[in-house]
């Protein structure tokens, strides 16, 4: 008896031991039930990529100020190299040997001027004596029924004629305003021999030639713009219009702008043994500043400490595991989640957050003309993307997903936008799912699955909540199952 009793248990203990060797086995074929240590939540987050690169600050503007070597020559400058210079400011002073004959045609010109005032009046007297007319009498027309008044007519022969003398008010206007421009210039010639050429535009003295070789003056406008060059390949991610900002050590905010041009002929002349450059220029914006306008990394609007496995307990109706736990107790990796605080977001390199209302260029914020400038320009951006880390996608194609009974689904899913292990997903994933976060670890699908226990997460409220029988039975599924 004894002996055959010994033979039952050595039988039993060889039997439970080649299940548990066959279903360890790394590479054992036995059919295993899945074993998940982490999920997460899928949530929406602001996607952006980027393409950073140097630039240049340069005047958005330049404008060159010619010479016109007349008989009499130059006298002197009246800026030099460096000023600041206002529209209207006298740059420079020089003589003419043909002020009489300047003299002359100007007051030739003023004549017809004045000629041409007196007939404007003559004409403005005309329409104003036409228009009492009309308006106080009306033409009458006979008929077989007496006299009717043609209203309509004599009406609209009065706003034409209103019309004409408004036009012939603008025309005089605009000759008054000649004819003191010509006065000035008279006076002025008749007040000495010196002519005086003034600024045009504001902005500061770049350049003076002082051997009087055109342009002998270059100001440049105090409006700055960034310019670099982009590589060939870069060319095939970027395009006019494209938000872009501009970071400095020596800037206190970021600065905001717009590609403006992108140059389709290489910088230098093309070389095989060299990459080509292509010249771009961005144009800042002028109004407003913001500290705040970008922030590194993709943000989220969900929790990254989203649920991880509580235990690998079964429930009574057949092992499905609540809804409610996935949610409240799912694992995330730091690797496949990104944190929705500020404080929390990796420092990504490709990544941005750009707010458009924020980023511009400040007046307390100044820009020094040739300071070297990092650039960053927004080459695509989704906003509450569904995404979910990379590491959860299955050969690229699929993820698995935890029901709210607690089976796993496989899920076909459509990419879009991937920054920096966030993948945005198209078709196949709504926000709020729950996502495996290692596919390796799915064994089956549409089945239970086990998690490991938490020792810390328990409490005894939790056990005494629970009939024995049902804790053992939890507890038996939990080993067994592996």
């Amino acid at each position: 008896m004894k002996k055959k009793t010994a033979i039952l248990v050595a039988a039993g203990l060889l039997l439970v031991s080649g299940n548990v060797v066959l279903t360890l086995h790394k590479d054992s074929k036995v059919s295993r039930t899945s074993y998940i240590t982490k999920w997460a939540e899928a949530g929406t987050e602001n996607l952006t990529k980027t393409l950073k690169t140097a630039g240049v600050v340069i005047p958005a503007e330049e404008h060159p100020i010619y010479y016109n070597d007349d008989p009499g020559g130059f006298k002197e400058f009246y800026v030099k190299k460096g000023d600041s210079v206002e529209a209207g400011t006298t740059l420079y002073e020089y003589t003419s040997d043909n002020i009489d004959s300047e003299r002359r045609q100007l007051e030739s010109d003023k004549e017809q001027l004045d000629k041409e005032l007196v007939l404007i009046d003559e004409q403005i007297k005309q329409l104003e004596y036409l228009q009492s007319v009309s308006g106080s009498g009306s033409q009458s027309v006979s008929s077989g029924f007496g006299s009717t008044t043609d209203s309509s007519s004599s009406e609209i022969v009065s706003v034409t004629i209103e019309k004409e003398i408004y036009e012939k008010e603008r025309e005089k206007t605009r000759v008054e305003s000649e004819i003191d421009e010509y006065e000035d210039r008279i006076l002025a010639l008749n007040e000495g021999d010196e002519l005086t050429k003034d600024s045009e535009v504001s902005g500061k003295v770049k350049e003076i030639n002082y051997d009087l070789k055109n342009p002998i003056m270059t100001i440049i406008s105090d409006t700055p713009k960034v310019s670099g060059t982009f590589v060939e390949e870069e060319l095939k991610t970027v395009e006019e219009g494209m938000e872009a900002y501009i970071t400095s050590d020596q800037l206190k905010e970021k600065l905001g702008g717009t590609v403006t041009k992108i140059f389709s002929y290489p910088e230098d002349e093309p070389n095989l043994k060299k990459k080509s450059q292509f010249p771009f220029e961005i144009e800042l914006d002028e109004t407003g500043g913001g500290e705040a306008g970008f922030e590194e990394g993709a943000a989220a609007d969900w929790d990254s400490e989203s649920a991880e496995g509580d235990s690998g307990l079964e429930t009574e109706d057949g092992g499905d595991i609540d809804a409610g736990e996935l949610e409240d107790g799912g694992g995330s990796s730091e690797d496949d989640t990104v944190a929705a605080d500020e404080e929390e977001v990796s420092d990504e390199e490709d990544t941005e957050i750009y707010d458009e209302d924020n980023v511009e260029l400040a007046k307390d914020n100044p820009i020094i003309h040739g300071s070297h400038v990092d650039v960053t320009i927004v080459t695509d951006r989704v906003e509450n993307a569904v995404t979910v880390a990379d590491k959860q996608i299955k050969s690229g194609s699929y993820i698995y997903v935890i029901t709210p009974g607690g089976k796993i689904e496989k899920r076909s899913i459509t990419q879009g936008l991937e920054v920096n292990g966030r993948v945005q997903i198209e078709k196949g994933l709504k926000k709020g799912e729950t996502v495996v976060s290692k596919p390796s670890q799915v064994a089956r699908q549409k089945e239970d699955f086990i998690t490991p226990l938490r020792i810390k997460d328990l409490s005894k409220s939790s056990f005494k909540e629970e009939r024995k029988m049902d804790l053992f039975k939890a507890i038996g599924v939990g080993f067994l199952k592996r």
